[in-house]
């Protein structure tokens, strides 16, 4: 029996296919794929955009993308379209989250070159023309600040307006944008929002917003739509703040409802029940009672009385919940609770580990803080204003460390290394001290004018400066009687 040619090609192809796949698949098998040589290393033929992209991406999972945005998958704001702007106005979480964001934002600055160039000139001099730039930028904090508002909501958006200035562009104005009114597509470029275009954004033109994310996640094979997390970023609103903060405020709702129910009490009035007129009047005169409540019960014939119940107020209840649920928001935020609530016995062991442990939280918000930094401002303002430069020798903005020694502590210690013949860093001996470059054309001092006392070349003791400026005093070698005569 004669097949189509054509069927005959299916099978052979599809045979072919299955077989790749076997060997591929099959346990112990090494790939068949060619490799080629690079100086870098191997790489797969077929898989060299593999190797730069994602793999296991949104059209991994079941999500459905609408118009081929991502969508953001927040808890908190599918449970309540206005949640942050009620969480700060909760004073326990905008204290907390002020304290975190302004322990970052007031920290020292510079801009510098890149590790590999910090001896090469040129590198040196492109860093202090950049540091010199992002400086004219005003309220810089409050830039800083701005971008650290993702930790609540997980993401934040800034808004830059560049101006030209003898030939060079500066930021001359920057502004927060709401997380709500942007979107991102699925390859994760952000889009704004507008009346044209609400459900797809438009696109948005280069060098104007920076992005800033906060513990980003992923979907899972159950919840594909929280791949979103990954472009949006999950917030400390999302887990844990949200459950607290609904929590506190049903507690507060019934704290309220005790207080209004024991602290100002209903009067009971019994009155006979043929007295109709009176009771309906005596009605009258306890509810005109400002803030009072009252019930008319009849009783006997002839009977008259007004009783004001009593009870326990459980506000204790409501109140110690309240403050148990503002520790665990502490800790959520800070990881610790010693810098709003000081315990009855204070341990400083205690102190010591907590303030560790704040301070490596906010190591981690600075080190986000400089990525992002690095990756959208100092990258748009060398691409306008020193365009020609390479990438690698690119200005990157970094955080001074705080000392966690006792300068004096590393002063003598740096003395000892420099006894023995041992050479200190001067950035690390910069940075830990504070001392600044000199600027050109700035004084600066000599070794000889900081010497101590009765070394050669000190300076002259008051004293001595004082007989040499008054006439008539033997001072300065003799010179006095000199000029006396």
């Amino acid at each position: 029996m004669n097949f189509d040619p054509r069927i005959n090609q299916v099978v052979e192809k599809y045979s072919d296919i299955r077989a790749g796949y076997k060997a591929a698949t099959s346990p112990g098998q090494q790939p068949t794929i060619p490799f080629n040589t690079s100086a870098k290393g191997f790489f797969r033929q077929m898989d060299q955009r593999m190797l730069g992209g994602r793999y296991a991406g949104i059209d991994k999972l079941f999500y459905t993308l609408v118009n081929g945005i991502v969508e953001d998958p927040d808890y908190a704001i599918m449970k309540d379209s206005k949640i942050y702007e009620r969480m700060l106005r909760d004073p326990q979480i905008y204290y907390c989250l002020m304290v975190r964001k302004s322990a970052t934002s007031g920290l020292d600055w510079s801009i510098s070159p890149p590790n590999a160039y910090e001896k090469d000139t040129a590198a040196i001099g492109l860093a202090s023309a950049a540091e010199r730039r992002i400086r004219l930028m005003p309220q810089f904090n409050e830039f800083l600040d701005n971008m650290l508002d993702a930790l609540l909501p997980g993401m934040s958006v800034t808004e830059l307006c560049w101006e030209l200035q003898e030939g060079k562009y500066i930021v001359k104005a920057h502004f927060p944008v709401n997380k709500d009114r942007t979107v991102f597509d699925r390859e994760g470029a952000i889009r704004l929002r507008s009346p044209r275009a609400p459900v797809t954004g438009l696109v948005v033109p280069p060098y104007k917003f920076i992005v800033h994310r906060f513990n980003i996640a992923d979907g899972s094979w159950l919840r594909p739509e929280n791949a979103g997390y990954t472009y949006y970023g999950k917030g400390l609103a999302d887990t844990p703040l949200y459950h607290y903060f609904f929590f506190k405020i049903q507690a507060m709702r019934y704290l309220m409802r005790t207080l209004e129910r024991y602290g100002n009490p209903f009067k009971v009035f019994y009155t006979g029940s043929q007295n109709t007129r009176l009771a309906s009047r005596a009605h009258e005169i306890l509810a005109a009672l400002e803030n009072d409540a009252s019930v008319v019960i009849p009783g006997k014939k002839g009977e008259m009385d007004v009783d004001v119940p009593k009870g326990m107020v459980p506000k204790d209840i409501f109140s110690s919940f309240i403050q148990y649920v503002d520790t665990l928001i502490t800790r959520a935020i800070l990881g610790q609770e010693l810098m709003t609530e000081m315990p009855a016995v204070g341990s400083y062991a205690a102190a010591q580990v907590h303030q560790g442990v704040f301070e490596r939280i906010v190591g981690s918000d600075g080190a986000l803080l400089e990525d992002t930094i690095n990756r959208s401002l100092m990258k748009y303002d060398a691409q306008l204003n020193t365009p020609n430069v390479k990438e690698e020798v690119r200005p990157e903005f970094r955080f001074k460390k705080v000392p966690k020694v006792d300068i004096s502590v590393f002063l003598n210690a740096v003395q000892a290394a420099l006894s023995m013949g041992v050479t200190v860093s001067e950035a690390q001996f910069r940075e830990l001290t504070g001392l600044r470059e000199p600027q050109e054309g700035e004084g600066t001092i000599t070794p000889m004018q900081m010497q101590q006392p009765g070394q050669e070349g000190e300076a002259p003791k008051p004293q001595e400066q004082e007989a040499q400026q008054k006439p008539g005093k033997e001072g300065n070698n003799g010179q006095g009687r000199l000029r006396s005569r």
